[in-house]
């Protein structure tokens, strides 16, 4: 249960950080 935690919790993180990214990709344009 505690692996399958941190993997929601890092999949999640980086799902922030492409969110993040597009956003600054699309503000650059």
């Amino acid at each position: 249960m505690d692996t399958l935690m941190r993997k929601l919790v890092v999949l999640v993180a980086v799902l922030e950080l492409l969110l993040a990214l597009l956003r600054l990709i699309d503000l650059l344009k």
